[in-house]
């Protein structure tokens, strides 16, 4: 298979990782040949290699050959059972974090397309093709998304956005699209994210305590800005505004609400208060004695 032209040569950094992965790649087929997952993986880092290895470009031609006789439906329920869409999603964001995998990030993106990947992975990776001027690569996402329900592509945030610490308080409108998450873990760490039923509008309020101090932040989101409010021992009420896309401040937001919810589960429980002891005092005075006063001697009638 030919390299791609983005292959980052060049990059030394880059290129040391796309080293290392091809002799761990090459590791494992020597030891299982015929691992469908791997072969995978071969046939998308033979795009990448800094090298053009031979032995990587044998192993995803015979991908391709794997790929074929399993057909479209039958390489996918395997890709899904193998977690693959996950797994290269993972990887990209690997190289996104690590600052020198731009040049790699529009193959794997690609190439995700071709696996049962979640309708958010699609989502937020055309945003950052879009971030990286890589045109091509986001019109293949949107294609696939599309192909999905074409109100993906308009910015419907369907369930795959939803982290699992939060499906059980997340609610949908009845197109499917989020209506709203709380959170409600203690005074401490909670949380809400209310979107509107019009794709592009919604709320974010969280209450979240750190190092120390607590904070409270409040976000609105329309127009495609941000307009947040930050509130703790040291700023009071300062306002921001940015602009962000859409999805991403979903996307963000969320991730907000697992932490306010995380933060809920570790907090150490409150101490119960000791209870007072009864008062041995008088309203007159001091008392010593604990014993009932006795019942006054009727007095005797003439």
């Amino acid at each position: 298979m030919a390299r791609s032209p983005a292959a980052p040569a060049a990059d030394a950094k880059l290129a040391a990782q796309l080293r290392e992965t091809r002799a761990t790649l090459l590791e494992q087929l020597a030891a299982e040949p015929d691992d469908l997952a791997t072969l995978f993986l071969a046939s998308v880092f033979s795009e990448l290699d800094p090298d053009g290895d031979a032995t990587l470009a044998a192993h995803a031609a015979r991908f391709t050959v794997a790929r074929a006789r399993l057909g479209d439906a039958g390489f996918r329920a395997e890709a899904e059972a193998r977690g693959l869409a996950a797994l290269l999603w993972n990887l990209g964001e690997g190289l996104r974090h690590a600052g020198f995998g731009q040049a790699a990030e529009p193959v794997l993106a690609r190439r995700l397309t071709e696996l049962p990947a979640r309708p958010a992975m699609l989502v937020l990776l055309a945003i950052r093709m879009d971030e990286l001027g890589q045109a091509a690569t986001r019109e293949v996402l949107l294609a696939a998304l599309r192909a999905l329900d074409a109100r993906l592509a308009q910015g419907m945030i369907d369930a795959s956005f939803v982290p699992e610490a939060l499906h059980s308080v997340a609610r949908y409108h009845a197109s499917g699209h989020l209506a709203e998450v709380v959170v409600a873990g203690g005074p401490r760490h909670q949380g809400k994210l209310v979107l509107a039923e019009a794709f592009g509008a919604g709320k974010l309020w969280v209450m979240g305590h750190r190092g120390g101090s607590g904070f409270v932040i409040d976000e609105r989101y329309e127009d495609g800005q941000v307009l947040t409010t930050f509130n703790s021992p040291w700023h009071d009420g300062v306002e921001s505004r940015e602009a962000m896309p859409w999805a991403r401040w979903v996307a963000q937001g969320l991730s907000s609400l697992v932490e306010a919810a995380e933060g809920a589960a570790s907090a150490p429980p409150k101490r119960p208060k000791p209870k007072r002891r009864p008062s041995t005092r008088s309203k007159t005075g001091p008392s010593t004695s604990t014993k009932p006063k006795p019942k006054p001697k009727p007095k005797p009638q003439r």
